[in-house]
């Protein structure tokens, strides 16, 4: 009798929330922390720093199967730093033309918070996640966009995420996936005379294709800020990114190339690319690149025969330890050559570790960067 009637009050319970499937949820992270060491023009400062190989974060994912093929399906991870508790990408400036905001304060998810659906004809998201161009050198490049090793150390001007987008991913057919995504400024809530209401207006698209051990990328972003310049008063400047990636696994090395190219319309053009490689070797993986900074006008003096071309070379290596599936420990070293005395800072999966690591404190010197730590999976 009593087992009969735990049967009715499962069915009562059933029914009375609805009949229908229930969405799994599950809980993940990454705790990520390292000790560094920059080398500027005010002496080597050194940091108990946070997200070395990956950033630090923790994060929700679930999904409801809807069925025939659909779901519905949201992601909300919150990055932190381990060495002080803070919030990285956690600050949001408020409502101007040249942010891509409406709202003010503090983020809650500061990485990623998307909901949206996966059918047979691709997924559909909305909110904040990373845009095509960051993908595609993160996924190619030796690094994984971790370690001041990273190729992002030549990606200038990038930007990982876009806030207010809508996202797309077409699903994957012959090895073929493409990708899409709209950021809306939001810019129109600014009463500024003359405020251009595309200002902070963003979109980009993507491509890959990966067959065997052979993978090729493609990202293109087109932003639109405002500017002050006299060239271009109180309108919006476009800043376009392309870039490009292929790689290649021979079981016993793996091979990558990466091609970054921004501008704008005040002449700022760069050029860069980057060679990698990964090798493992049972619980170690060793991985190396070579970068070059190709400047093709970052500097707009009055007198274009005084330009200054601000070319640089970048060197990078990591080691990592596997203790377990999920627990590496970890050593990088990197190092920029520049010349014509410019300024180019060296980061990881985060920020430059230390507060003091500015532009002006690495003109007339070729930083150099290294570290040891530790991240855990969960």
């Amino acid at each position: 009798m009593k087992s009969i009637a735990r049967g009715c009050a499962v069915i009562a319970l059933t029914c009375a929330g609805g009949v229908g499937a229930q969405t799994n949820v599950t809980l993940y992270g990454v705790a990520d922390g390292d000790l560094r060491f920059d080398h500027t023009n005010v002496g080597t400062l050194k940091a108990v720093s946070s997200g070395g190989a990956a950033g630090s974060r923790w994060g929700l994912r679930g999904s409801e199967d809807l069925g025939d093929g659909w779901s519905a399906n949201f992601i909300f991870e919150q990055g932190f730093s381990l060495s002080d508790n803070s919030v990285p990408q956690g600050n949001i400036t408020g409502a101007t033309p040249t942010t891509n905001t409406s709202s003010t304060g503090s983020r809650l998810f500061s990485r990623i918070s998307t909901v949206g659906l996966t059918s047979p004809y691709g997924s559909f998201r909305v909110g904040r996640d990373y845009k095509p161009t960051f993908l595609t050198y993160a996924l190619a490049e030796p690094f994984g966009a971790g370690y001041v090793a990273t190729a992002g150390n030549i990606a200038i001007r990038n930007v990982a995420r876009y806030d207010n987008a809508i996202y797309y991913d077409s699903p994957r057919i012959y090895g073929l996936q493409l990708t899409g995504v709209r950021a809306f400024g939001e810019s129109t809530t600014n009463t500024s005379p003359g405020t251009p209401t595309l200002a902070g207006d963003k979109y980009g698209l993507g491509a890959m294709y990966a067959i065997g051990a052979f993978t090729a990328a493609y990202g293109y972003s087109n932003e639109k800020g405002v500017t002050t310049s006299p060239l271009l008063a109180n309108s919006v400047n476009k800043n376009v990114f392309n870039d490009a990636a292929v790689t290649y696994d021979f079981g016993f090395v793996k091979l990558s190339a990466v091609l970054w190219k921004v501008q704008d319309e005040l002449g700022f053009k760069m050029r860069n690319y980057h060679l990698g490689a990964s090798v493992p070797f049972g619980a170690w993986t060793f991985m190396g690149g070579f970068g070059r900074i190709d400047d093709l006008g970052s500097s707009l003096p009055a007198t274009p025969s005084a330009k200054t071309h601000y070319n640089a070379k970048f060197f990078g290596g990591a080691a990592v330890y596997s203790l377990s599936k999920r627990t590496n420990l970890y050593a990088s070293y990197s190092r920029f050559v520049i010349d014509n005395g410019g300024a180019y800072s060296i980061t990881d999966s985060n920020a430059p570790a230390t507060g003091l690591y500015t532009a002006a404190n690495i003109v007339g010197v070729n930083p150099y960067s290294y570290q040891v730590g530790i991240s855990h999976k969960f």
